[in-house]
């Protein structure tokens, strides 16, 4: 065999061992494990037996909108995901639940959703999504301080909560499908550039305002509840 051809093998000999050397004094992956998190005190606000049902009554045109709470599942995942340089677990409480609405949607999902498994920072707060879509509760509540509040005591008509959030959405596609003269500030229908949604523990969520600015109540639309029948756990 010739020199040439002798060193070539040799070279590549070399290199196949670096290669296996430097995995063998690769240490392990760092492991990464978040949660596991639970609702504790927030299961309070959305966490009801089947059943159950709330009735709004809307500001501007004064119809009814009974909304009864028809399945309910609640439960704890480990989300895991392995990236070349380590492994993570999450592992959070999750919901997952749908209500029957009568003014505009039919049937709206609620559905917890966690931190980003993927990402090099993970998120550690969660996010309720209606429908998949908007953020309508957070955990912890004031995880965005600009657009979320709380509020020892409310009263709306006649009845009176206690601990009370607020969290505000820009771009809220929930809004009914008024014609445009029922707005103050006119626009599309079925959207309001701002709304805030208020949740009182133990009742769930007791106000929707649409807005057209998220500073002020001017020009504001809104679904008050009326009536209720809260089933517990």
């Amino acid at each position: 065999m010739k020199k040439s051809n002798l060193l070539i093998i040799g070279f590549i000999v070399a290199i196949v061992c670096l290669i296996f050397s430097c995995k063998r004094e690769r240490g392990p992956k760092e492991e990464q494990h978040y949660g596991p998190y639970y609702f504790r005190e927030y299961a309070n606000y959305f966490y009801f037996k089947p059943g159950t049902y709330w009735i709004y009554e809307n500001n501007r045109t004064g119809e009814l909108d009974t909304c009864t709470l028809v399945s309910m599942r609640r439960d704890t995942i480990t989300l895991f995901y392995e990236h070349p340089d380590w492994k993570r677990w999450y592992t959070m409480e999750r919901i997952d639940y749908n209500i029957n609405t009568k003014h505009r949607h039919g049937i709206v999902n609620y559905q917890t959703l966690g931190g980003c498994i993927d990402c090099p920072h993970i998120d550690t707060f969660r996010v309720i999504k209606r429908n998949g879509e908007m953020n309508v509760f957070v955990m912890p509540w004031n995880v965005y301080p600009q657009y979320t509040g709380y509020y020892p005591t409310m009263t709306i008509g006649s009845n009176t909560f206690n601990e009370i959030y607020r969290l505000d959405l820009l771009g809220d596609g929930g809004l009914p499908s008024w014609d445009d003269t029922k707005l103050l500030w006119g626009g599309q229908n079925g959207f309001a550039p701002f709304s805030s949604y208020y949740w009182a523990k133990d009742i769930g969520l007791i106000q929707i305002k649409y807005k057209k600015t998220l500073d002020t109540g001017l020009d504001s639309a809104y679904w008050n509840l009326k009536e209720y029948k809260i089933l517990k756990f």
